[in-house]
């Protein structure tokens, strides 16, 4: 096998997180301070 290298060996794939139905605004903005973290491109809340 051969090893990939360059730009696209080392790329991290978009992340989108979704909530659904969270009602405590203490456990969005935890979501929120771990994406940011962990890189996350987009969040969206719904429910």
């Amino acid at each position: 096998m051969s090893e990939k290298t360059g730009p696209a060996a080392n790329a991290i794939p978009p992340v989108c997180v979704v909530l659904d139905g969270v009602r405590s605004l203490y456990n969005v903005g935890a979501v929120m301070r771990a994406c940011d973290g962990a890189g996350v491109t987009q969040v969206h809340a719904c429910g």
